[in-house]
């Protein structure tokens, strides 16, 4: 018996050491978060999917520089996505690296679900890359009705399909003081903070400082809207060929909805539907309240704050930017 009572109280040790020793301490309950302190700290969030579900609290700058390749371990899948709470406390992740192809959901956080906050973290001199990818952002690759907020994102993020420099697709999502001055680069869906926004997902009081380039639906901000977008501008630098905008590519369906906001980039176009806000307004989208300024060269359907508007609603908007096309 005393033999068994010494066997178990070794494990009961050892079982009370590995969690006193996992990150840099904490407990991942709301009130002791796990505290992520290294680069090795950050990584190994990604080794246990478990505690996807955990509360974690970013305690010191890190730097991702030691991960190149695919070795950094993504926070979150399709499978299992990252369901709580990561409070970067205001504090810095730069050199963030990820190369592959044909990879899907790439970020830091590849995927994060219903109950997902990622706040108060600064992302910067970012290197992600799979140009044949879908969903690829700086900081998530497709958020499913997750919170981000007062984030940012610098670098460069290359991708196939929706592609962002701060999330690659936001779905049923809130999105608010945020920006990217990431350089985005994408085929379908490229948009400087978000690739595509759709089924009710809430971009509010964001901007965006980054060149993106394009084939189809590219956004200074978004490149596919079907969503709302409140209170945001864009300064950036866009080309690609059609539904390119200074704004959103493409404000689609009776979900479509831009509201007070502006852009003042340059904006172009090798084909048709460019404009220097948005470059498709399409039927029952609607514009309120904005205007641009953005300098507009394209082929084809060309204005100064939409490139076609197909029976969609404009109220109260306007450009002043010259337009050549």
């Amino acid at each position: 018996m005393a033999t068994m009572a010494a066997v178990a109280a070794i494990m009961t040790f050892l079982l009370i050491g590995t969690a006193v020793g996992k990150y840099s301490g904490g407990t991942g309950e709301p009130n002791d978060p796990y505290r992520i302190a290294t680069a090795e700290d950050l990584n190994d969030i990604g080794n246990y999917e478990e505690d996807w579900d955990k509360h974690f609290i970013l305690i010191n700058d890190v730097n991702l520089a030691q991960y190149t390749g695919t070795q950094f371990k993504i926070i979150g899948n399709y499978s299992k996505p990252f369901t709580c709470v990561f409070d970067g406390t205001d504090h810095k992740i730069w050199n963030f690296t990820w190369s592959s192809t044909g990879r899907n959901h790439i970020g830091l956080f590849g995927y994060i679900g219903e109950g997902s906050q990622i706040k108060n973290l600064r992302m910067e001199n970012v290197d992600v890359n799979d140009a044949s990818g879908y969903n690829v952002g700086g900081l998530v690759g497709f958020s499913n009705k997750g919170i981000i907020s007062s984030c940012y994102c610098t670098g460069s993020v290359s991708g196939g399909v929706y592609t962002g420099g701060l999330v690659g697709y936001n779905s049923i999502g809130t999105i608010t003081n945020c920006y990217s001055s990431a350089s985005v680069f994408g085929k379908n869906g490229a948009g400087g903070l978000i690739g595509e926004n759709v089924g009710g997902g809430m971009i509010s009081y964001c901007y965006s400082t980054s060149s993106v380039v394009g084939n189809y639906y590219v956004g200074g901000l978004v490149g596919f809207n079907a969503s709302t977008i409140t209170n945001c501008y864009s300064i950036s630098s866009v080309s690609g060929e059609r539904y390119v905008g200074g704004l959103a590519g493409w404000n689609a369906g009776n979900a479509g909805n831009i509201i007070h906001c502006y852009s003042t980039g340059k904006v172009s176009g090798t084909q048709y539907d460019v404009g220097g806000l948005v470059g498709c307004n399409s039927e029952r989208s609607k514009i309120t309240n904005c205007y641009s300024s953005a300098t507009v060269l394209g082929d084809g359907e060309v204005g100064g704050l939409v490139g076609c508007n197909e029976q969609g609603t404009i109220i109260n908007c306007y450009s002043t930017g010259s337009v050549a096309g």
